[in-house]
């Protein structure tokens, strides 16, 4: 599932591409993830940010969802977390951000895209 936004801007990416992969080596194949991982943490670096794992995209993805569905089963299941213990750790951070800093974090994303 992704919101239809992302999906147009994923097609457009596509038709710049030689591979039917829209993220792909320049080769056409399919990137490691060690590559991934690399080009990721480049970015931090540039930002003079440190190190980071790509894991915590996933981390971003499900504070923001809880923030603004606050519906656990769901994030759940975006997530594929099969115990939803697991997806409780993510509420916690939530839970323990005032709703007027999570209003303004989430807002603070958003607008700056």
């Amino acid at each position: 599932m992704l919101p239809e936004v992302l999906k147009d801007l994923l097609k457009e990416m596509q038709k710049e591409t030689t591979s039917d992969l829209v993220f792909s080596t320049q080769k056409g194949e399919l990137l490691k993830y060690n590559a991934i991982q690399s080009a990721f943490n480049r970015g931090f670096k540039a930002l003079n940010l440190p190190w980071r794992s790509t894991h915590i995209c996933r981390h971003t993805f499900a504070t923001i969802a809880l923030m603004t569905t606050k519906n656990l089963s769901a994030v759940q299941a975006c997530l594929g977390h099969a115990e939803q213990r697991t997806t409780q750790k993510y509420a916690k951070t939530v839970a323990l951000l005032s709703s007027d800093v999570a209003e303004k974090t989430a807002t603070a994303i958003f607008n700056n895209n």
